[in-house]
């Protein structure tokens, strides 16, 4: 059975330091997005 989701890619933007992650919280709020419901392994989220 062919994985239906993206591959993870490493990468990122220009200082290459990201946290992945399946469930992410929307900005101002307490509702959570799941990255499988849009077709990803996993939310990049850069680091500072």
């Amino acid at each position: 059975m062919a994985d239906k989701h993206l591959p993870i890619s490493q990468t990122s933007h220009k200082n290459g330091k990201v946290y992945f992650c399946r469930f992410r919280r929307v900005k101002n709020s307490n509702r959570m997005l799941d990255a499988w419901d849009y077709g990803l392994k996993a939310w990049a989220i850069p680091l500072r």
